[in-house]
């Protein structure tokens, strides 16, 4: 269940739940979802609002952060001979795309450098689209 406040007409939290689940699997590699396509079907679920449902605002905000990460960064990271140790990359994306990060947090990560690694250019420019997307939210980032 996501952490929106309930309103008295907003966005269907079954809607909501479907188009999660469909991000997942995109960021997983299992799914093609563009943030066009992302924003299109958001759009399809405002326009049906329910009674109790999500706050539209807060919906529609991190479901912008969730296209510009689906055509920024790539759902997995090119392996080289050495490179960025891969579970602490994969622990930082899965704590900014949960929101679970502050930007302090996220500007103090270092990661180790290893044989088998994440491609550190890769790595780079992911953290750069993190950051700014950190800094245009107050607190957590929730990706």
């Amino acid at each position: 269940m996501a952490d929106f406040d309930i309103r008295p007409e907003g966005i269907d939290p079954a809607g909501y739940d479907r188009l999660a689940q469909r991000v997942a699997r995109a960021r997983a590699g299992e799914e093609t979802l563009t943030g066009h396509q992302l924003l299109a079907e958001l759009a399809a679920l405002s326009s049906n609002l329910v009674e109790d449902g999500y706050d539209v605002h807060q919906v529609v905000a991190m479901a912008e952060r969730w296209a510009r990460l689906l055509d920024t960064v790539p759902a997995r990271f090119k392996v080289t001979l050495r490179g960025y140790h891969r579970s602490q990359v994969d622990a930082l994306r899965a704590r900014v795309e949960a929101g679970e990060i502050t930007g302090v947090e996220f500007r103090e990560t270092y990661f180790d450098v290893v044989l088998r690694g994440y491609d550190r250019h890769q790595v780079h420019a992911a953290m750069e689209h993190w950051a700014a997307a950190l800094d245009e939210t107050p607190g957590p980032v929730n990706d």
